[in-house]
């Protein structure tokens, strides 16, 4: 099992820039594998990325997730390639539509059918990455004879994440990895039958693609109450899963209603709207929903978390960062660190 850092907490709402080059520095330095950089919703995360990149050495880097609406798969195959020049070779691009509701209708953007506009621009992305000139004619992306214009790596990775059936189905299909957001070994099983049947397409297995989970987690102590930092995160997360599965994990139609009423569009981002949003869903999010969405808990309990994850088919964690102070973030990530990831090596 590998183990990453995300999250808007991670990189991308901070009050500096600065907060995150030295939170991703300080993981670097503490064994993390992977860094996956929140985009497109705060500060210009490219830029973030490369000081992030001159600033480590070892920690593989990439957006969580860059999206084809507002950039084009030429820009975002640029990007990455120059990141991996920066880095010396530690590169990866995290592929999807990103918070459609949360962000991208906002900036009026035709969100139907997003999984055919991410396919299009994966495929795209890989045969530049690969030196190719590229000409595609497709229903979003058409392109005449393009290049990357430089020489780079050509076996960087490609993850796309999502989580309804025909998006996963893609990620199977076109990307090396697939990113999701089950920590529920059950429904993480179910979630991967579309990617299996997406690598099946491509002539590929399951085992070609490697499974991520993000989610939030935490060692906790005895006087830890981490679970109320979390309301409109869960709440959000729970809205977003695909509705059959939750209900057969155990959330009620009736809570997911009560959910939809309570949730504050926005508060996933503004720290006001956060306020109110989790005053609302105070009686609404229960332990179950926790439990769905996050791994909160004593050592040994986040181990077999992870561990069931593990052997459902999940093959990196990403931990997002729950605290929101600079100190808080540190300690839970060192106590992570120190305490799950060596039962893993």
């Amino acid at each position: 099992m590998k183990f990453g850092i995300g999250g808007i907490r991670a990189t991308a709402n901070v009050p500096n820039y600065k907060e995150a080059v030295e939170l991703i520095k300080f993981c670097d330095s503490l064994g993390y594998d992977y860094s996956w950089f929140s985009t497109d919703s705060f500060r210009e995360y490219t830029i973030v990325m490369a000081i992030c990149a001159m600033e480590t050495s070892r920690l593989k880097m990439g957006p969580g997730v860059a999206n084809p609406y507002s950039r084009h798969p030429l820009v975002i195959a640029r990007t990455i390639a120059t990141l991996d020049e920066v880095s010396n070779g530690r590169a990866f691009l995290g592929l999807a539509t990103g918070d459609i509701s949360e962000n991208l209708r906002g900036q009026g953007y035709d969100t139907s059918n997003s999984y055919e506009r991410v396919r299009e621009s994966a495929i795209i992305i890989k045969r530049l990455l690969s030196g190719e000139n590229v000409t595609f004619k497709g229903k979003y992306f058409n392109v005449e004879d393009i290049s990357l214009g430089f020489e780079c790596r050509r076996n960087i990775p490609i993850y796309i994440a999502g989580g309804g059936l025909k998006i996963l189905e893609v990620a199977g299909e076109v990307a090396d990895g697939v990113i999701l957001t089950y920590v529920e070994p059950d429904i993480l099983k179910r979630a991967l039958e579309p990617v299996e049947k997406g690598a099946a397409k491509a002539g590929k297995s399951l085992k070609d693609i490697e499974i991520v989970c993000w989610t939030p987690v935490q060692v906790t102590k005895k006087d830890d109450n981490l679970r109320e930092q979390l309301r409109s995160f869960i709440a959000m997360s729970i809205l977003l899963a695909r509705r059959s599965w939750v209900i057969d994990a155990g959330i009620s139609l009736e809570q997911i209603k009560a959910l939809q009423d309570a949730y504050v569009t926005g508060s996933h981002y503004d720290n006001k709207l956060e306020k109110i949003s989790d005053e609302r869903l105070s009686k609404i999010v229960t332990d179950r929903m926790y439990d769905l969405k996050s791994i909160i808990g004593p050592k040994d309990y986040c181990i077999e978390r992870i561990r069931s994850l593990e052997k459902a088919g999940a093959s990196q964690l990403v931990t997002w960062v729950i605290p929101k102070i600079l100190e808080e973030k540190k300690d839970a990530l060192k106590t992570f660190a120190h305490d799950v990831i060596p039962a893993f090596r």
